[in-house]
């Protein structure tokens, strides 16, 4: 393979040609470089950021919202990158009373981006939202929800019938109902209690007509290891088996779904010296497999928690985040990749990648990742970012 001359259509995409068997070059094709590629950053005046929203949505990424890692800053505003041109397009302005926050629900419904709920400094959690269409560049508020405030929820789309389904997170205390919006009537329909306890930062995914709700915490001292399974068109709660009594219980795991449920990893044991463990679990066709321990040998320090994850059929990636508990947090510079097939961990590539980070906000394309921003201190957001090609 040597580089081939001509342009391309994408700003990022570098041309090639390959030998044939005849020993001439094919034509040549354009596609992105494999591993990280720096993006550009976002215009002067677009703050970094951490706990923002980052959706994909087809052919950008939107990032809205989120705080300066202070928590005394939250962002109203947004944009849009473009991995084609490698530009950035700010958003309108959200809707008058759509405050800033952090915290939030956010969800790529094919055709809008919706965001609800969250928390700020004042007026603390809050129970609105609204949504943005790409295609007309603007912004209109939610129907009042049958929800109360609450941050620190979780949602995802329900594709058998199109509803975002909100469910758990924290008022005073944390909650195990939710609510489910149609955007096309703007309209929600409330979602009876799940037969297990409130909690703040479940795993949630979408599964063959189900949503699933696992783990989370409870006022962040009492991580959870149960879950349940809501029929999104019988509205009736299953509960999941529990995983592995191998499996420590452990608060702050980053997780993604997969095409079979979900993949979570890391974590926190509330413990004395509050151990991490970089290791995880898989949810599958209804069963528990132990994701075995990401050993220092292929990437160290290891990712622990508040890092990047996504998911493709084939494999997860964890990248960055909190390698310990300290003042200050101790971050990972490098990731992994896990074959879903195999079980194996193998490090991920180091050139041009950005600095070590947690919290940064990551969309998975289908294809590959666009990670940006997130926190270098509790004092520091980041506002660049990268390209990650498998």
């Amino acid at each position: 393979m040597q580089a081939a001359t001509g342009p391309c259509a994408g700003a990022l995409e570098k041309a090639t040609q390959t030998c044939k068997s005849d020993c001439t070059w094919d034509a040549g094709v354009c596609a992105l470089p494999k591993g990280w590629t720096k993006i550009a950053d976002p215009p002067a005046g677009f703050a970094g950021r951490a706990g923002a929203t980052a959706v994909w949505t087809g052919d950008r990424m939107i990032v809205w919202g989120g705080g300066d890692g202070s928590g005394a800053t939250y962002f109203d505003d947004g944009a849009a990158y473009s991995p084609l041109t490698n530009t950035w397009s700010p958003l309108p302005p959200a809707p008058a009373g759509v405050f800033g926050r952090e915290a939030q629900v956010s969800v790529w419904t094919g055709a809008e981006l919706v965001i609800w709920g969250g928390q700020n400094a004042s007026p603390g959690y809050l129970a609105d939202g609204a949504a943005y269409s790409p295609a007309t560049n603007s912004w209109h508020k939610l129907a009042s929800s049958p929800l109360g405030g609450r941050g620190w929820a979780g949602a995802v789309l329900a594709r058998s019938t199109g509803e975002v389904v909100v469910w758990g997170g924290r008022t005073s205390t944390e909650q195990n109902d939710g609510a489910a919006y149609l955007a096309p009537s703007d309209n929600w329909k409330p979602i009876a209690a799940a037969p297990v306890v409130g909690r703040i930062n479940p795993v949630i995914a979408y599964l063959a007509g189900d949503v699933l709700v696992w783990g989370g915490t409870v006022s962040e001292t009492n991580p959870l290891r149960d879950g349940a399974r809501l029929s999104v068109t019988a509205r009736t709660w299953t509960k999941l088996p529990d995983p592995p009594i191998e499996y420590v219980d452990r608060t702050w795991a980053s997780h993604a779904p997969t095409t079979t449920g979900f993949f979570t990893y890391g974590g926190l044991e509330l413990v004395a010296g509050f151990p991490v463990h970089p290791d995880g679990l898989r949810y599958a066709a209804g069963a528990w497999t132990l994701v075995p321990v990401l050993d220092a040998a292929i990437v160290s320090p290891q990712p622990g928690f508040f890092g990047a994850t996504w998911c493709s059929p084939a494999a997860c990636w964890v990248w960055s985040g909190a390698s310990g508990w300290g003042t200050p947090l101790p971050l990972a510079s490098g990731g992994a990749r896990f074959d879903l097939t195999t079980s194996v961990w193998s490090a991920m590539p180091t050139t041009n990648a950005p600095a070590a980070r947690f919290s940064p906000q990551v969309a998975w394309t289908g294809s590959y990742a666009v990670v940006w921003g997130g926190a270098e201190s509790a004092t520091s957001a980041a506002r660049d970012g990268a390209i990650y090609v498998p």
